[in-house]
């Protein structure tokens, strides 16, 4: 008799890295729940796609080769050839560009970065309950297409897709 492995995380927050907040790499059975990310306030300066930190591809890093134009370091949520995943309410926010808030107000422009949820690969029964963005333009982004974008969501202050699944 197998057993299974469900690896859960459950009411986390991860704030102001550099290359992104989550990133679920050839992970299996992962449950999260109530995660929260904000990027860093400095982004794009430096761009953190080349400092402060350097990437790692024994880590599976991001080399932001393939970002839907403008600025999107430091992801809020990237899956990578993952699958059974289930995430049940996320809060990916980018308040900041250089300091300024001045790309996050509501309703628009909501343009700190271009993109802030990444699935890559092979990544499949993905499902996501009450995805909610600030400060980014297309707020699901698989293999550089758009699959949302923020003026199709605006709901209050964040843009927020209430089902998703891939």
């Amino acid at each position: 008799m197998g057993f299974a492995h469900i690896y859960l995380s459950i009411g986390t927050a991860v704030e102001h890295h550099s290359l992104y907040q989550y990133q679920f790499s050839g992970a299996s059975s992962v449950m999260a729940g109530f995660i929260q990310t904000e990027t860093p306030y400095y982004q794009p300066n430096p761009n953190a796609a080349n400092s402060p930190y350097p990437t790692n591809s024994a880590l599976n890093d991001p080399s932001y080769s393939s970002c839907l134009g403008g600025n999107c370091d430091a992801l809020g949520l990237r899956v990578l050839n993952s699958k059974n995943i289930n995430i049940y309410g996320a809060g990916l926010y980018s308040f900041f560009n250089n300091y300024s808030t001045a790309c996050s107000t509501f309703p628009t422009p909501e343009n700190c970065q271009s993109m802030i949820f990444s699935i890559e690969g092979s990544t499949s029964a993905l499902v996501v309950y009450s995805l909610n963005t600030v400060g980014t333009t297309n707020m699901i982004v698989k293999d550089g297409t758009s699959l949302a974008v923020v003026s199709d969501n605006l709901a209050t202050f964040a843009a927020t897709i209430a089902y998703f699944t891939l």
